[in-house]
């Protein structure tokens, strides 16, 4: 096979990956509105009831954004660099790699920054759950009746997790073994004291209403100590920031002044290896100077 023939070739797969990437991206996208207008509706497009579970994302459909966005940018740059002339097969290869494992990384971490948000929702819907709870309790509402009535009144991850609680109850599970499920989906101290107690409370008896009570008060003091350290912290954080940004900051002013002796690292193997080592060095020092900063309540 001619050079410019094995080009074209791996020209026309790159451009088939891109497009696949789009519509994969496309499709995932319409797919997760529609699916999150459905649950505010509480319906399907065909009219029927919507289950709780279909408001996840499948391990299948996560696995072919991973694989989109890893192939379609693998196949797509190095495509380029033969076209512009540049055929290294090492480097192609080593390129390739790297490209493909960040866009496969790429939409792992994007997965999980949603998951954190939707944990951060909800620890935050546990304060008003819970001074809810013992609102609805102590004007004379049946423990089952007063989530519901709350469900319906919340929005969010919150919304979304007392559904299914209130779904698994009717199928005849006991509310504290329901909670208890809810925990283990979305571990948070808070609702696993909450579920704790309405446990002990079922078992051996008392006013469930003035527990909760007590766990908003303790909840509330725990939010605004949280948020003391955090002020107090804020500070350390920002010096990560800093510290992290100056080396970008300070090689992009030397390339502006000095263009030609900055330019030997994008030249030779010793500058790769030299921007390589200095960019692990940079990511392990902001990883540490953020576990510092990072302080538990």
């Amino acid at each position: 096979m001619k050079p410019e023939y094995l080009t074209y070739t791996l020209v026309f797969f790159a451009v088939a990956c891109v497009l696949w990437v789009v519509w994969s991206t496309a499709a995932a996208a319409g797919i997760a509105e529609g699916e999150k207008r459905d649950f505010d509706n509480n319906l399907r497009s065909d009219g029927r009831q919507k289950t709780p579970l279909e408001r996840f994302v499948s391990p299948g459909r996560l696995f072919r954004l991973k694989l989109a966005f890893s192939l379609g940018p693998a196949m797509l740059l190095p495509a380029l660099f033969l076209v512009s002339g540049f055929a290294n097969p090492i480097f192609l290869l080593v390129f390739a790699s790297a490209v493909g494992f960040a866009g496969w990384r790429i939409v792992s971490l994007y997965y999980d920054i949603l998951v954190r948000r939707r944990h951060l929702d909800f620890e935050n819907g546990v304060l008003d759950f819970a001074a809810g709870l013992a609102n609805a309790l102590r004007a004379g509402m049946a423990l089952p009746q007063a989530m519901e009535r709350i469900a319906e009144r919340m929005g969010g991850a919150m919304k979304e997790e007392l559904t299914i609680v209130l779904r698994e109850y009717r199928l005849g599970l006991e509310m504290p073994d329901a909670l208890e499920r809810l925990v283990e989906r979305m571990p948070c101290e808070d609702m696993r004291l909450l579920a704790s107690s309405v446990r002990l409370t079922t078992k051996t008896g008392g006013s469930l209403a003035e527990v909760l009570q007590e766990m908003v008060d303790m909840i509330r003091a725990r939010r605004e100590f949280s948020e003391k350290v955090k002020t107090l912290s804020a500070q350390g954080r920002f010096e990560g920031y800093v510290l992290g940004a100056m080396p970008v900051i300070a090689f992009a002013l030397f390339y502006v002044i000095q263009p030609d002796l900055m330019s030997v690292l994008f030249k030779t193997m010793v500058g790769w290896t030299a921007i390589g080592v200095a960019l692990l060095l940079e990511t392990i020092g902001f990883l540490v100077i953020s576990r510092i900063t990072d302080i538990k309540v």
